[in-house]
C-alpha cells in the first residue's frame, strides 16, 4: 500500500496521543501504530477498518482517505471519524452480519476490538468470510495476562478484576493459546505473532489510567481530552513514556498480542 507520509516514529506518535488523548493511550497506541506500519507491505485494497471507532488511529497510522471502509457499531464515535476524513466510506452496522458480500476485502485491521465483541466467533467467522482468498487480517487484542498483571487485584482480589472487566466491556481476555485457537478454528493462517505490552508497562498502563481522570474533566468542560497539550506533549515527557514501554515481549507473557493472519 502507498503511504502519502512517512512513518512517524515512537516518540512522534506519543506526543501526539499525549496532545490529544488521555494520558493512558501514550503507552500502547504509538507501539501499536509501528506494528501496523511495518506490516504495510502486506495492505492491499480494498481494506476494512473493523471496528474504527473515532478514526484517530487510523489517521496517525495511514494518514486520510486511503482506507477503503471505517466499519462501527452506532454511537462508537463515527462522526468524529467522518469529520477526520479518515475513510473513503463509513459504515454503522448491528455488530452482527458484516454489511458486505463474501470476498469483498483484501485487507481487514483491527484495533484492540476482537477483546470487546460478545460473540467472538460468529464475528470471526464474518471477517473471515469478507476476506478474500490470500487476503491479510491485522489484528491486536488483549490477553488474559491483563487481569493477571492487575496491581489491584494483587491488593483487592478477584473483585477489582471483576470490576475492571465490566468497565472495560473485555468480553474476551483469552490466553495467547485460546487467541490462536480462535483464529484457527475461524480457517485462518496465523503468519505471525507479536508480543508488545510486558508486565511492567501494563501496569504502568493500568496506573495511567487513574492518572487520565483528568481528561475526563476536561472534556466534560471543553470537548477536549487534554486542556492544556502542551504541558504534556513535549519531548521530555515523549522520552520518558516511551522507557516504560518494553519491546520487543514474549508472547506468552505478553498482555497483549499483534497477530498477522491469513486466508
Amino acid at each position: 500500500m502507498e503511504k502519502t507520509e512517512p512513518p512517524i516514529t515512537l516518540a512522534d506518535s506519543i506526543r501526539c496521543y499525549l496532545a490529544q488523548k488521555p494520558l493512558f493511550y501514550s503507552l500502547i497506541k504509538p507501539r501499536e501504530m509501528l506494528l501496523f506500519q511495518a506490516h504495510a507491505a502486506v495492505i492491499r485494497h480494498r481494506i476494512l477498518d473493523f471496528g474504527c471507532g473515532d478514526g484517530f488511529f487510523t489517521l496517525l497510522t495511514f494518514g486520510k482517505d486511503l482506507i477503503d471502509v471505517g466499519l462501527d457499531i452506532p454511537g462508537s464515535r463515527l462522526g468524529q471519524a467522518e469529520q477526520r476524513a479518515v475513510y473513503k466510506t463509513i459504515v454503522s452496522y448491528d455488530g452482527l452480519r458484516i454489511p458486505f458480500p463474501d470476498n469483498a476485502f483484501q485487507t481487514v485491521m483491527t484495533n484492540s476490538v476482537l477483546e470487546h465483541v460478545q460473540s467472538l466467533t460468529f464475528t470471526l467467522r464474518e471477517i473471515y468470510r469478507v476476506l478474500s482468498p490470500g487476503g491479510y487480517v491485522l489484528a491486536t487484542v488483549m490477553t488474559s495476562n491483563w487481569n493477571t498483571y492487575l496491581i489491584g487485584a494483587k491488593i483487592i482480589g478477584g473483585w477489582y478484576q471483576t470490576f475492571l472487566k465490566k468497565l472495560q466491556q473485555h468480553h474476551n481476555l483469552l490466553s495467547h493459546e485460546e487467541w490462536s485457537a480462535s483464529f484457527a478454528d475461524a480457517g485462518f493462517n496465523i503468519v505471525e505473532t507479536t508480543g508488545y505490552l510486558s508486565k511492567k508497562t501494563a501496569r504502568f498502563l493500568e496506573l495511567f489510567h487513574y492518572l487520565s481522570i483528568p481528561s475526563l474533566v476536561t472534556h466534560a468542560l471543553s470537548g477536549k481530552w487534554v486542556l492544556f497539550p502542551g504541558l504534556l506533549a513535549g519531548e521530555k515527557s515523549s522520552a520518558a513514556i516511551a522507557h516504560l514501554i518494553d519491546y520487543p515481549v514474549a508472547f506468552e507473557q505478553s498482555a497483549a498480542l499483534f497477530f498477522l493472519l491469513k486466508k
